[in-house]
């Protein structure tokens, strides 16, 4: 079977997923972004963004790619929601973040995160993963806010 071919199990995120998606977010985000490390020191930048992190996933609950046969080897998380970018306007599929363990990049894991969105489909956070869609994906940073 080719690595493009192989399937994932999709399943709810549960309370011992948070610390590693929390953490694989900052991470990644950090190590990605260089606007971000030329301007602000990594322990700053995690201690901050880790309180908006911990928030939007209480607000929109990540899902979870795994191993068919074992819910505990994650291949990657979508922290995503449905809605409307401003009052009265249509809703739309907004992907806070999403990420795969670099050595199932390449597994078609993504696309299974986010089957069932139609395109446009916005990103808060543009990553090496995001590039994945293509021309169906709306950077708008500025939807990554929190409610309340």
């Amino acid at each position: 079977m080719k690595a493009k071919d192989k399937k994932a199990k999709i399943r709810p995120c549960r309370p011992e997923d948070v610390s590693f998606i929390v953490g694989s977010w900052l991470s990644n985000y950090y190590h990605q972004a260089p606007h971000i490390r030329r301007w602000i020191d990594m322990e700053v930048f995690y201690s901050l963004y880790r309180r908006r992190i911990e928030k939007k996933i209480a607000e929109a609950p990540p899902i979870v790619a795994c191993n068919t046969h074992d819910d505990d080897q994650i291949f990657g998380w979508m922290c995503a929601e449905i809605m409307a970018p401003k009052p009265g306007q249509n809703p739309i599929p907004v992907i806070h973040y999403l990420f795969v363990k670099r050595p199932f990049r390449g597994w078609g894991i993504a696309r299974q995160l986010a089957e069932g969105f139609d395109a446009p489909i916005v990103v808060t956070h543009w990553t090496k993963t995001s590039e994945a869609f293509g021309p169906a994906l709306l950077y708008k940073p500025s939807l990554f806010k929190l409610r309340g």
